[in-house]
């Protein structure tokens, strides 16, 4: 192909949603897609979904935290681990509020 997705980027200049799960790793994940997009020379909003893990690490306790002191002009919305029956009845009731407040604070900003 003649052109690559970062083409697409720099065209369209649309806001990007990057999903990662919050775990050890993930700072360094998302900085490269950062990164990445900090040489397209556009400004591009970055909206960043860390999404929680069935057994958190303790990184998962600061990752939001440090990564919106180092990328302060994106969104950092942590969303809970639903569980494996997520789709279920008895899942949304249980993690519906939280999960609503996560949604409202990602397409507001």
């Amino acid at each position: 192909a003649d052109y690559h997705f970062g083409d697409l980027i720099k065209h369209f200049k649309p806001s990007l949603l990057l999903a990662a799960p919050n775990k050890l790793g993930v700072l360094n994940q998302v900085l490269l897609a950062s990164d990445y997009l900090k040489q397209t020379k556009k400004h591009i909003p970055l909206k960043i979904v860390l999404m929680g893990q069935k057994k958190a690490d303790p990184s998962s306790q600061s990752n939001a935290k440090v990564l919106r002191e180092w990328i302060p002009n994106s969104s950092v919305i942590e969303l809970p681990f639903m569980g494996p029956q997520a789709k279920s009845r008895a899942s949304i009731q249980k993690n519906g509020q939280r999960l609503n407040l996560a949604l409202k604070a990602l397409f507001s900003t």
